[in-house]
Protein backbone atom coordinates (compact mmCIF):
# COMPACT_ATOMS: atom_id res chain seq x y z
CA UNK A 1 0.00 0.00 0.00
CA UNK A 2 3.17 2.31 0.83
CA UNK A 3 4.18 1.65 -2.81
CA UNK A 4 0.98 2.83 -4.33
CA UNK A 5 0.74 6.14 -2.77
CA UNK A 6 4.30 6.55 -3.70
CA UNK A 7 3.32 5.19 -7.51
CA UNK A 8 0.30 7.86 -6.85
CA UNK A 9 2.59 10.80 -6.15
CA UNK A 10 5.32 9.78 -8.65
CA UNK A 11 2.92 9.57 -11.74
CA UNK A 12 0.71 12.14 -10.90
CA UNK A 13 -2.03 9.85 -10.71
CA UNK A 14 -4.51 10.98 -8.00
CA UNK A 15 -6.92 8.73 -5.98
CA UNK A 16 -10.58 9.02 -4.59
CA UNK A 17 -13.44 8.08 -3.56
CA UNK A 18 -14.42 4.34 -3.07
CA UNK A 19 -10.54 3.31 -4.06
CA UNK A 20 -9.16 4.97 -1.68
CA UNK A 21 -11.45 3.04 0.84
CA UNK A 22 -11.01 -0.13 -1.05
CA UNK A 23 -7.43 0.23 -1.06
CA UNK A 24 -5.91 -0.78 2.42
CA UNK A 25 -8.19 -3.75 2.20
CA UNK A 26 -7.03 -5.15 -1.52
CA UNK A 27 -3.27 -4.35 -0.81
CA UNK A 28 -3.86 -6.62 2.56
CA UNK A 29 -3.91 -9.80 0.74
CA UNK A 30 -0.92 -8.75 -1.03
CA UNK A 31 0.74 -8.83 2.49
CA UNK A 32 0.93 -12.94 2.83
CA UNK A 33 3.77 -14.06 0.55
CA UNK A 34 7.23 -13.66 -0.25
CA UNK A 35 7.92 -9.99 -1.38
CA UNK A 36 8.59 -12.19 -5.44
CA UNK A 37 5.06 -12.90 -5.38
CA UNK A 38 3.76 -9.29 -4.74
CA UNK A 39 5.04 -8.22 -8.18
CA UNK A 40 1.91 -9.97 -9.44
CA UNK A 41 -0.48 -7.83 -6.77
CA UNK A 42 1.27 -4.84 -7.80
CA UNK A 43 0.44 -5.35 -11.64
CA UNK A 44 -3.32 -6.04 -10.73
CA UNK A 45 -3.61 -2.75 -8.90
CA UNK A 46 -1.60 -0.58 -11.15
CA UNK A 47 -4.10 -1.62 -14.09
CA UNK A 48 -7.30 -0.99 -11.30
CA UNK A 49 -5.79 2.42 -10.99
CA UNK A 50 -5.18 3.26 -14.49
CA UNK A 51 -1.50 3.71 -13.66
CA UNK A 52 1.37 4.01 -16.23
CA UNK A 53 2.40 0.74 -17.71
CA UNK A 54 6.21 1.24 -16.04
CA UNK A 55 4.34 0.88 -12.17
CA UNK A 56 5.96 -2.90 -12.25
CA UNK A 57 9.17 -1.92 -13.31
CA UNK A 58 9.22 0.90 -10.65
CA UNK A 59 7.80 -1.51 -8.10
CA UNK A 60 10.82 -4.09 -8.53
CA UNK A 61 13.84 -1.17 -9.01
CA UNK A 62 12.10 -0.27 -5.48
CA UNK A 63 12.86 -3.35 -3.77
CA UNK A 64 16.10 -3.11 -3.80
CA UNK A 65 15.54 -0.75 -1.12
CA UNK A 66 12.33 -2.16 0.48
CA UNK A 67 13.32 -5.82 -0.11
CA UNK A 68 13.77 -6.03 3.91
CA UNK A 69 10.90 -4.37 5.14
CA UNK A 70 8.42 -6.53 2.76
CA UNK A 71 10.11 -9.26 4.36
CA UNK A 72 9.58 -7.86 8.08
CA UNK A 73 5.39 -7.40 6.76
CA UNK A 74 5.16 -10.70 5.21
CA UNK A 75 6.69 -12.32 8.12
CA UNK A 76 4.59 -10.12 10.48
CA UNK A 77 1.61 -11.42 8.60
CA UNK A 78 2.47 -15.17 8.54
CA UNK A 79 2.75 -14.68 12.17
CA UNK A 80 -0.61 -12.97 13.07
CA UNK A 81 -2.36 -15.84 11.27
CA UNK A 82 -0.49 -18.46 12.67
CA UNK A 83 -1.55 -16.86 16.29
CA UNK A 84 -4.61 -15.98 15.48
CA UNK A 85 -5.72 -19.63 14.29
CA UNK A 86 -4.18 -20.98 17.46
CA UNK A 87 -5.85 -18.83 20.17
CA UNK A 88 -9.42 -19.30 18.24
CA UNK A 89 -8.39 -23.03 18.31
CA UNK A 90 -8.00 -22.91 22.32
CA UNK A 91 -10.86 -20.43 22.88
CA UNK A 92 -8.57 -17.76 23.65
CA UNK A 93 -9.83 -15.08 21.67
CA UNK A 94 -11.93 -12.80 23.93
CA UNK A 95 -13.33 -9.45 23.13
CA UNK A 96 -12.13 -6.49 24.86
CA UNK A 97 -14.32 -3.16 24.14
CA UNK A 98 -11.82 -0.89 24.87
CA UNK A 99 -9.12 -2.52 22.85
CA UNK A 100 -11.68 -2.70 20.45
CA UNK A 101 -12.71 1.35 20.44
CA UNK A 102 -8.97 2.49 20.83
CA UNK A 103 -8.05 0.06 17.16
CA UNK A 104 -10.74 1.42 15.23
CA UNK A 105 -9.66 5.17 16.38
CA UNK A 106 -6.50 4.35 14.74
CA UNK A 107 -7.52 2.27 11.92
CA UNK A 108 -9.71 5.41 11.15
CA UNK A 109 -6.73 7.91 11.65
CA UNK A 110 -5.11 5.19 9.12
CA UNK A 111 -7.52 5.50 6.73
CA UNK A 112 -7.69 9.28 7.00
CA UNK A 113 -3.76 9.61 6.48
CA UNK A 114 -4.32 7.01 3.27
CA UNK A 115 -7.20 9.33 2.10
CA UNK A 116 -5.25 12.80 1.98
CA UNK A 117 -1.82 11.05 0.52
CA UNK A 118 -3.92 9.68 -2.28
CA UNK A 119 -5.41 12.98 -2.64
CA UNK A 120 -2.14 14.53 -2.55
CA UNK A 121 -0.32 11.98 -4.64
CA UNK A 122 -1.86 13.48 -8.03
CA UNK A 123 -1.82 17.34 -7.50
CA UNK A 124 1.42 18.05 -6.09
CA UNK A 125 3.49 21.07 -8.08
CA UNK A 126 6.82 21.61 -8.40
CA UNK A 127 8.20 24.75 -10.36
CA UNK A 128 10.83 23.39 -11.21
CA UNK A 129 12.23 21.24 -14.15
CA UNK A 130 14.93 19.07 -15.29
CA UNK A 131 13.20 18.62 -18.68
CA UNK A 132 13.53 21.62 -21.21
CA UNK A 133 12.22 21.35 -24.40
CA UNK A 134 13.49 24.27 -26.27
CA UNK A 135 17.13 23.02 -25.46
CA UNK A 136 16.54 19.49 -27.41
CA UNK A 137 17.67 18.75 -30.81
CA UNK A 138 17.60 15.88 -33.17
CA UNK A 139 20.41 13.40 -32.88
CA UNK A 140 23.52 14.33 -34.27
CA UNK A 141 23.65 11.35 -37.01
CA UNK A 142 20.26 12.82 -38.29
CA UNK A 143 20.89 16.44 -38.01
CA UNK A 144 24.02 15.83 -39.99
CA UNK A 145 21.59 14.55 -43.08
CA UNK A 146 20.43 17.66 -43.57
CA UNK A 147 19.90 21.65 -42.70
CA UNK A 148 16.58 21.84 -44.25
CA UNK A 149 14.94 22.28 -40.76
CA UNK A 150 16.66 25.74 -39.67
CA UNK A 151 13.48 27.68 -39.03
CA UNK A 152 15.15 30.80 -40.64
CA UNK A 153 14.97 28.59 -43.77
CA UNK A 154 11.53 27.67 -43.14
CA UNK A 155 10.73 31.70 -42.86
CA UNK A 156 11.96 32.56 -45.96
CA UNK A 157 10.18 29.50 -47.97
CA UNK A 158 6.56 30.75 -45.93
CA UNK A 159 7.08 34.56 -47.61
CA UNK A 160 7.83 33.01 -50.84
CA UNK A 161 4.86 31.30 -50.31
CA UNK A 162 2.41 34.19 -49.58
CA UNK A 163 3.63 36.33 -52.67
CA UNK A 164 2.98 32.66 -55.01
CA UNK A 165 -0.68 32.35 -52.85
CA UNK A 166 -2.75 33.90 -55.86
CA UNK A 167 -0.57 31.99 -58.29
CA UNK A 168 -1.58 28.93 -56.47
CA UNK A 169 -5.36 29.84 -56.30
CA UNK A 170 -5.33 30.48 -59.93
CA UNK A 171 -3.95 26.57 -60.36
CA UNK A 172 -6.30 25.17 -57.67
CA UNK A 173 -8.85 23.81 -60.05
CA UNK A 174 -6.25 22.51 -62.28
CA UNK A 175 -5.04 20.38 -59.10
CA UNK A 176 -8.40 19.43 -57.85
CA UNK A 177 -8.95 17.55 -60.78
CA UNK A 178 -5.78 15.23 -59.77
CA UNK A 179 -7.81 14.33 -56.54
CA UNK A 180 -9.80 11.62 -57.75
CA UNK A 181 -6.99 9.55 -58.54
CA UNK A 182 -3.60 8.60 -57.32
CA UNK A 183 -1.24 10.80 -59.48
CA UNK A 184 1.97 8.66 -58.19
CA UNK A 185 3.11 10.93 -55.24
CA UNK A 186 5.57 8.01 -53.99
CA UNK A 187 7.09 7.56 -57.74
CA UNK A 188 7.38 11.44 -58.09
CA UNK A 189 9.02 11.05 -54.39
CA UNK A 190 11.31 8.19 -55.57
CA UNK A 191 12.35 9.70 -59.07
CA UNK A 192 12.89 13.67 -58.16
CA UNK A 193 14.70 12.81 -55.12
CA UNK A 194 12.44 14.96 -52.70
CA UNK A 195 9.90 14.49 -50.19
CA UNK A 196 8.13 17.40 -49.33
CA UNK A 197 6.73 17.63 -45.82
CA UNK A 198 4.25 20.19 -44.32
CA UNK A 199 5.34 21.85 -41.03
CA UNK A 200 3.24 24.35 -38.59
CA UNK A 201 6.48 24.63 -36.06
CA UNK A 202 4.51 25.89 -32.84
CA UNK A 203 3.54 22.22 -31.56
CA UNK A 204 5.74 21.06 -28.81
CA UNK A 205 6.84 17.96 -28.87
CA UNK A 206 5.98 17.22 -32.32
CA UNK A 207 7.43 19.98 -34.33
CA UNK A 208 8.51 23.43 -32.95
CA UNK A 209 11.88 25.96 -32.69
CA UNK A 210 13.89 25.41 -30.07
CA UNK A 211 16.63 27.86 -28.86
CA UNK A 212 19.18 27.45 -31.43
CA UNK A 213 16.41 28.37 -34.05
CA UNK A 214 16.17 24.62 -35.38
CA UNK A 215 12.82 23.16 -36.51
CA UNK A 216 12.58 19.62 -34.02
CA UNK A 217 10.37 17.26 -32.63
CA UNK A 218 8.69 13.66 -32.65
CA UNK A 219 7.42 14.16 -36.15
CA UNK A 220 10.70 16.07 -37.85
CA UNK A 221 12.73 13.26 -36.28
CA UNK A 222 9.83 10.98 -37.91
CA UNK A 223 10.33 12.43 -41.62
CA UNK A 224 14.24 12.96 -41.12
CA UNK A 225 14.21 9.14 -40.49
CA UNK A 226 12.02 8.69 -43.81
CA UNK A 227 13.51 10.52 -45.91
CA UNK A 228 17.16 9.08 -44.98
CA UNK A 229 15.63 5.78 -45.34
CA UNK A 230 14.45 6.41 -49.01
CA UNK A 231 17.48 8.42 -49.90
CA UNK A 232 15.76 11.37 -50.59
CA UNK A 233 16.40 14.78 -49.79
CA UNK A 234 13.77 16.59 -47.01
CA UNK A 235 12.22 19.92 -48.11
CA UNK A 236 9.87 21.45 -45.26
CA UNK A 237 7.14 23.59 -46.19
CA UNK A 238 5.15 25.78 -43.72
CA UNK A 239 1.60 25.85 -43.73
CA UNK A 240 -1.28 27.15 -41.48
CA UNK A 241 -4.31 25.54 -39.64
CA UNK A 242 -6.78 27.06 -41.70
CA UNK A 243 -5.05 26.38 -45.31
CA UNK A 244 -3.92 22.86 -44.40
CA UNK A 245 -6.54 21.03 -45.85
CA UNK A 246 -6.30 23.03 -49.24
CA UNK A 247 -3.11 22.74 -49.62
CA UNK A 248 -2.57 19.18 -49.48
CA UNK A 249 -5.25 19.49 -51.97
CA UNK A 250 -3.06 21.38 -54.03
CA UNK A 251 -0.25 18.86 -53.63
CA UNK A 252 1.90 21.74 -52.27
CA UNK A 253 3.82 18.87 -50.13
CA UNK A 254 3.42 14.98 -49.83
CA UNK A 255 2.79 14.45 -45.92
CA UNK A 256 1.97 16.92 -43.61
CA UNK A 257 3.15 17.06 -39.73
CA UNK A 258 3.21 18.67 -36.52
CA UNK A 259 0.63 16.94 -33.83
CA UNK A 260 -2.38 16.60 -36.43
CA UNK A 261 -5.58 15.37 -35.21
CA UNK A 262 -7.62 12.84 -37.08
CA UNK A 263 -11.28 14.32 -37.46
CA UNK A 264 -14.38 13.09 -39.45
CA UNK A 265 -13.82 15.51 -42.38
CA UNK A 266 -10.12 14.86 -43.04
CA UNK A 267 -10.75 10.98 -42.85
CA UNK A 268 -13.45 12.01 -45.99
CA UNK A 269 -11.33 14.57 -47.69
CA UNK A 270 -7.53 13.31 -47.06
CA UNK A 271 -5.21 10.22 -47.10
CA UNK A 272 -4.23 9.35 -43.19
CA UNK A 273 -1.64 7.67 -41.96
CA UNK A 274 -2.12 5.48 -39.23
CA UNK A 275 -2.51 6.81 -36.02
CA UNK A 276 0.90 6.99 -34.20
CA UNK A 277 -0.41 8.78 -30.99
CA UNK A 278 -3.43 9.17 -29.01
CA UNK A 279 -3.94 11.88 -26.14
CA UNK A 280 -6.79 13.64 -23.74
CA UNK A 281 -7.79 17.53 -23.91
CA UNK A 282 -6.11 19.26 -21.31
CA UNK A 283 -5.66 23.45 -19.55
CA UNK A 284 -2.25 24.63 -19.83
CA UNK A 285 -2.89 26.78 -16.29
CA UNK A 286 -0.88 28.82 -13.50
CA UNK A 287 0.54 26.14 -11.21
CA UNK A 288 -0.81 28.36 -8.23
CA UNK A 289 -4.64 27.83 -9.70
CA UNK A 290 -4.33 24.25 -10.23
CA UNK A 291 -7.26 22.90 -8.08
CA UNK A 292 -9.55 25.62 -9.69
CA UNK A 293 -9.26 23.79 -13.18
CA UNK A 294 -10.25 20.37 -11.62
CA UNK A 295 -13.73 19.90 -13.29
CA UNK A 296 -15.60 20.81 -15.72
CA UNK A 297 -18.12 22.20 -14.12
CA UNK A 298 -15.97 24.41 -11.53
CA UNK A 299 -14.30 25.83 -14.92
CA UNK A 300 -17.92 26.60 -16.61
CA UNK A 301 -18.71 28.21 -13.11
CA UNK A 302 -15.60 30.83 -13.64
CA UNK A 303 -16.84 34.20 -13.84
CA UNK A 304 -15.16 36.22 -16.02
CA UNK A 305 -13.03 33.62 -17.35
CA UNK A 306 -10.61 33.84 -20.61
CA UNK A 307 -9.45 30.82 -22.27
CA UNK A 308 -6.61 31.01 -25.62
CA UNK A 309 -6.98 28.94 -28.77
CA UNK A 310 -4.83 29.11 -31.39
CA UNK A 311 -6.64 28.72 -34.81
CA UNK A 312 -6.47 25.65 -34.73
CA UNK A 313 -10.10 24.07 -36.73
CA UNK A 314 -9.97 21.31 -34.77
CA UNK A 315 -9.53 22.92 -31.12
CA UNK A 316 -11.45 26.01 -31.75
CA UNK A 317 -14.98 24.30 -32.00
CA UNK A 318 -13.83 22.39 -29.01
CA UNK A 319 -13.32 24.75 -26.54
CA UNK A 320 -16.38 26.53 -27.62
CA UNK A 321 -17.96 23.48 -26.72
CA UNK A 322 -16.37 22.54 -23.75
CA UNK A 323 -16.25 25.61 -21.81
CA UNK A 324 -18.94 27.70 -23.71
CA UNK A 325 -19.79 30.29 -20.88
CA UNK A 326 -15.72 31.16 -21.12
CA UNK A 327 -14.59 34.16 -23.43
CA UNK A 328 -12.45 32.34 -25.85
CA UNK A 329 -9.62 34.08 -27.14
CA UNK A 330 -7.85 32.75 -30.28
CA UNK A 331 -3.88 33.39 -30.83
CA UNK A 332 -1.79 33.07 -33.43
CA UNK A 333 -0.04 30.00 -31.63
CA UNK A 334 1.10 29.78 -27.85
CA UNK A 335 4.90 31.33 -28.04
CA UNK A 336 3.49 34.16 -26.17
CA UNK A 337 1.33 33.34 -24.13
CA UNK A 338 2.97 33.72 -20.89
CA UNK A 339 2.59 37.36 -22.14
CA UNK A 340 -1.20 37.11 -22.41
CA UNK A 341 -1.89 38.55 -18.89
CA UNK A 342 -5.85 38.37 -19.51
CA UNK A 343 -5.78 34.58 -20.29
CA UNK A 344 -6.74 32.18 -17.49
CA UNK A 345 -5.61 28.96 -19.50
CA UNK A 346 -5.05 27.85 -22.83
CA UNK A 347 -6.55 24.63 -24.46
CA UNK A 348 -4.39 21.93 -25.57
CA UNK A 349 -3.66 18.27 -25.55
CA UNK A 350 -2.24 16.42 -22.87
CA UNK A 351 1.06 15.74 -24.00
CA UNK A 352 1.25 19.29 -25.81
CA UNK A 353 0.11 20.92 -23.00
CA UNK A 354 2.72 19.11 -20.44
CA UNK A 355 5.70 19.95 -22.72
CA UNK A 356 4.71 23.67 -22.76
CA UNK A 357 4.83 23.45 -19.36
CA UNK A 358 7.69 21.97 -18.50
CA UNK A 359 9.73 24.45 -20.72
CA UNK A 360 7.74 28.02 -18.51
CA UNK A 361 8.37 28.23 -15.86
CA UNK A 362 5.14 28.52 -12.98
CA UNK A 363 2.70 26.69 -15.38
CA UNK A 364 1.01 23.12 -15.28
CA UNK A 365 -1.03 20.98 -17.49
CA UNK A 366 -4.33 19.84 -15.81
CA UNK A 367 -6.82 17.46 -17.14
CA UNK A 368 -9.66 18.41 -15.56
CA UNK A 369 -12.64 16.02 -14.31
CA UNK A 370 -15.38 14.89 -17.07
CA UNK A 371 -13.68 15.64 -20.01
CA UNK A 372 -14.11 13.30 -22.40
CA UNK A 373 -12.11 14.26 -25.44
CA UNK A 374 -9.49 12.64 -26.59
CA UNK A 375 -7.46 13.05 -30.11
CA UNK A 376 -5.90 10.44 -32.04
CA UNK A 377 -2.41 11.85 -34.29
CA UNK A 378 -1.46 10.96 -37.55
CA UNK A 379 0.07 11.88 -40.71
CA UNK A 380 -1.72 13.44 -43.45
CA UNK A 381 -1.20 13.23 -47.03
CA UNK A 382 -3.31 14.40 -50.58
CA UNK A 383 -6.37 12.87 -50.77
CA UNK A 384 -6.27 10.01 -52.77
CA UNK A 385 -2.89 8.80 -52.15
CA UNK A 386 -2.69 5.06 -51.46
CA UNK A 387 0.84 4.47 -52.42
CA UNK A 388 2.39 7.11 -50.26
CA UNK A 389 0.00 5.99 -47.34
CA UNK A 390 0.66 2.29 -47.44
CA UNK A 391 4.93 2.64 -47.70
CA UNK A 392 4.55 4.90 -44.76
CA UNK A 393 2.47 2.32 -42.67
CA UNK A 394 4.81 -0.36 -43.75
CA UNK A 395 7.85 1.59 -42.59
CA UNK A 396 6.50 2.99 -39.57
CA UNK A 397 5.55 -0.49 -38.70
CA UNK A 398 9.09 -1.85 -39.42
CA UNK A 399 10.56 1.04 -37.10
CA UNK A 400 8.15 -0.03 -34.11
CA UNK A 401 9.49 -3.78 -34.19
CA UNK A 402 12.91 -2.62 -34.36
CA UNK A 403 12.62 -0.21 -31.05
CA UNK A 404 13.13 2.77 -33.45
CA UNK A 405 10.06 4.73 -32.53
CA UNK A 406 10.01 3.43 -28.60
CA UNK A 407 13.51 5.36 -28.67
CA UNK A 408 12.16 8.19 -30.12
CA UNK A 409 9.39 8.26 -27.38
CA UNK A 410 11.73 8.07 -24.85
CA UNK A 411 13.32 10.85 -25.89
CA UNK A 412 10.50 13.27 -26.88
CA UNK A 413 7.38 12.38 -24.73
CA UNK A 414 8.46 10.22 -21.46
CA UNK A 415 11.07 12.74 -20.88
CA UNK A 416 8.00 14.74 -19.54
CA UNK A 417 6.24 11.85 -18.32
CA UNK A 418 9.00 10.29 -16.28
CA UNK A 419 10.54 13.78 -15.52
CA UNK A 420 9.36 13.74 -11.44
CA UNK A 421 9.69 17.95 -11.03
CA UNK A 422 7.01 18.89 -13.69
CA UNK A 423 3.48 19.63 -13.00
CA UNK A 424 1.37 17.60 -14.95
CA UNK A 425 -2.29 16.88 -12.87
CA UNK A 426 -4.85 14.50 -14.04
CA UNK A 427 -7.72 14.97 -11.89
CA UNK A 428 -9.98 11.48 -11.79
Amino acid sequence: MVFILYASYYYFVPMSGWRLVELPLVTLLSGFGSPTSSIGAVTFMADWLQMPPGTTNLYVEAMVITRYAQVLASVSGFAFVTIFVTFAFYGQIQFNARRFTLTAIVSLVCLGAIWSLGRWGGTHIQLQSETNYLVMGLPSELQAFSDENLASTLRSVSTDESRGSEDRASGASASDGRDDVDSGILDRIQSNGVLRVGVNPNVMPFAYENREGRIVGYDIEMMYRFAQSMNVKLDLVPYSWQSLADDLKQRRFDVAVGGIYVTDERLKTLTISNPYYENPLALIVHSDRVNDFASREDINDMENLTIAVFDDPVLLPQARRSFPSATIKVLKNYDDLSTQQDVDAAIWTFEQARSWAISHDGYSAVVPRDIASRFLFAYLMPPNAPGLSEYLNYWMGVQQENGVLSDMAKRWIDPAAKDTTVSPVRFP
